[in-house]
């Protein structure tokens, strides 16, 4: 009898080929930390490692880890029975609340091989007995690359580290050894097999885990360590793949999230009604030289309860039950229906797919539809421009890879193509998810490879009720034939009014805010040449002439009448030159930043102005008066004087209210004084 044997390269197809990409080996291992009932993953990749310039990835948890019998015969065993069917349930902390099974059959562990070259593991268990020991394995996936070689013939090198700290150099040369020697006999055996580059790359593995810990410890609030009692599981990997840098580069360079939007909302904390997030996940990406690494999955790059319930402009939410009948409450803008809408696909037959919740929140493709002003509309639309779609989450899990824009899954950009203004919703516009749970839909099935349910009965049928919700939704309440199309056609009616009103004011305030800038650049030109000095020299000559001339009459009360009209004249021409270089701020109007320093700077000035060159020359027509009538010995009438300089601030301040009061009345009390001292 024949036997069938299981070559090597099983483990690189069944891991690093099958896998749809790096983002989905990281989520395999984001499940199994929280299978582990892990209360933080952490991934953190180093740039330019080593001297040829290599990655050098890291991924952390602080769960419950592996004892050294988990490891050998399980986390090494191929196909292991589904964690959900376990015989015996794994370990879970006393004070760990239940967590439903996310990871299955050790697709997790294969995945990694995407990741890099090589991997180290660390994880210390915590079991019912205590905290055990530290478990050290080392693995160079090209081993698995060899054509020829069957499974066996592989040796993977396991170390059991006592005393509560990290693995010493020694342990770590031991085990280096010990795998170069099994790809030295797989030469040996197999002449054909190339191993020099897995030596050379095994040779430089020898990471200093004291500084790399070290380093971390001081770059993060959560330290994930396994010095001591700490416990989880690391995963040092070297060389990375180094299409996570360039996935990393490209999203930087374009401007998108391509890379972390497949890691974004692992654990929903948005769309369940109780939801919240079981495990923090992190990945920080450093470059060389970085003192901090970049965080590309803050929470608050994600969707958040608040976006979901009170931006959004339309929102669904309700279950379907196991006949694919929908029940539930859409807001249409501020007005709220209660909803039933059945599905004619099962004929009265319960489905495969099994009972679900559906909500999401959609905001409107121009603002001027929307309710939001514009501060709260544009992040918004900036998030869905990035991470915008249906999500599906199982047991408060994400499941891949919906919820991406570019995986249409139901077909709504299809049928928005078709018509847009029937079919209604766009998919990049939605922000929401479908809700499952093992329990409920276990007919739904993963892909191995992670690229989505398989397609079923039950995907079909899932898939079918949610187009059909859609399109009924659309019918009824969006498009202009519908039967509840009103309140929405209303709503559209007064928000575009609303926004051509704003839209006439914002010109309104564009053109203020233009002749305002173009008033302060006048102001600091004309001052910039000096002429408002020179303006005022002119008039002070003008003022002696007049004065002179007075003087000379020789019938003193028409002497006395005319040096005062030429006081008065001069003050009324520098109450003009006031208004010239008075400059009033336009209400209701937003200066901006660089406006608003120029404004700052205008009044520095012209109060200096007021100061240095209006004030003295008041002064000095006050003067140039007294010394000419003194001089010609012509009587001037005080009390008469001070009534018509009154009498002419009155009419200036009347005729024009850019100038402050408070300035009108220094300059009566200005010309009170001097009446007074030339009195005395």
């Amino acid at each position: 009898m024949a036997r069938i044997q299981t070559r090597a390269r099983a483990v690189d197809m069944l891991g690093r080929q099958q896998i749809a990409g790096v983002q989905n080996a990281l989520v395999e291992l984001f499940k199994n930390a929280h299978d582990a009932y892990a209360k933080c993953v952490a991934v953190d990749h180093f740039e330019g490692f080593g001297e040829k310039g290599e990655g050098f990835l890291i991924v952390r948890d602080n769960g419950i880890g592996m004892t050294h019998a988990d490891f050998v015969d399980k986390w090494l065993v191929l196909g292991t029975e589904s964690k959900a069917v376990a015989a015996t349930p794994p370990y879970r902390p006393s004070d760990a609340e239940q967590r439903p099974i996310t990871g299955e059959k050790g697709i997790g562990r294969l995945a990694i091989a995407l990741l890099g070259e090589q991997t180290l593991v660390l994880t210390r268990a915590v079991r019912d007995d205590g905290v055990h020991d530290l478990v050290v394995g080392l693995v160079h996936w090209g081993l698995f690359e060899i054509p020829g070689l069957n499974l066996e013939e592989i040796e993977v090198p396991v170390e059991t580290v006592a005393g509560g700290g990290l693995p010493d150099a020694e342990v770590l040369e031991k085990i280096r050894n010990q795998l170069k020697a099994c790809a030295l006999r797989i030469h040996a055996d197999h002449p054909d097999a190339k191993v020099d580059n897995i030596i050379a790359q095994i040779e430089a593995f020898q990471p200093d885990l004291g500084s790399i810990y070290s380093f971390l410890k001081t770059a993060e609030e959560k330290h994930l360590t396994l010095d001591a009692e700490s416990v989880g599981t690391h995963f040092l990997i070297a060389p990375s793949n180094p299409i996570i840098t360039l996935d990393l580069a490209r999203e930087e360079r374009e401007g998108d999230y391509g890379f972390r939007k497949h890691l974004l909302g692992f654990s929903d904390s948005v769309f369940g009604k109780n939801s919240s997030p079981r495990m923090d996940t992190l990945f920080r990406r450093w470059r060389g030289g970085d003192a901090i690494g970049e965080q590309l999955l803050d929470p608050a790059t994600f969707f958040t309860r608040h976006d979901l319930l009170e931006l959004s402009d339309h929102l669904l939410d309700g279950t379907v039950d196991e006949f694919g009948q929908f029940s539930g409450k859409l807001r249409v803008y501020d007005k709220e229906y209660d909803l039933v809408i059945p599905w004619g696909g099962a004929n009265g037959r319960v489905t495969k797919c099994g009972s679900f919740a559906i909500n999401f929140g959609y905001l409107m493709g121009r603002p001027a539809e929307s309710r939001l002003p514009t501060e709260l509309y544009h992040p918004l639309n900036e998030k869905l421009a990035h991470i915008g779609g249906l999500y599906v989450y199982r047991d408060g899990v994400r499941i891949l890879p919906y919820g991406d824009y570019s995986f249409d899954w139901i077909d709504v950009e299809k049928r928005r193509n078709k018509g847009a203004g029937y079919y209604f919703f766009s998919f990049r516009r939605m922000f929401g998810a479908v809700l499952l749970a093992r329990s409920d839909n276990h007919e739904l099935q993963e892909k191995a490879g992670r690229e989505g349910f398989q397609q079923n009965e039950a995907y079909r049928q899932i898939r079918d009720i949610l187009i059909n919700l859609l399109i009924q939704l659309a019918a009824d309440f969006f498009r202009s034939s519908g039967a509840n199309a009103e309140a929405f056609e209303a709503a559209q009616a007064d928000m575009r009014k609303r926004s051509a009103a704003l839209e006439r004011q914002q010109k309104r305030s564009a053109t203020k805010r233009r002749n305002f800038a173009n008033a302060l650049n006048s102001f600091s030109e004309d001052l910039r040449s000096g002429l408002s000095t020179t303006e005022v020299a002119n008039l002070m000559h003008l003022t002696q002439a007049r004065m002179d001339a007075a003087a000379r009459l020789p019938d003193q009360d028409k002497a006395a009448t005319a040096l005062i009209r030429a006081e008065q004249e001069a003050i009324g021409a520098l109450a003009k030159l006031r208004d010239k270089y008075t400059k009033k701020r336009p209400a209701g109007v937003a200066l901006g930043k660089e406006l608003q320093r120029n404004w700052d700077a205008y009044l520095i000035e012209r109060e200096r102005l007021e100061i240095d060159v209006f004030a003295p020359f008041e002064q000095q027509v006050a003067n140039t008066l007294g010394t000419v009538a003194e001089q010609a010995r012509v009587y001037v009438d005080q009390r008469k004087r001070l009534e018509e300089r009154i009498k002419s601030l009155r009419v200036q301040y009347a005729c024009n209210s850019a100038i402050p009061y408070v300035q009108i009345c220094r300059q009566v009390q200005l010309a009170a004084k001097q009446a007074f001292k030339s009195a005395i």
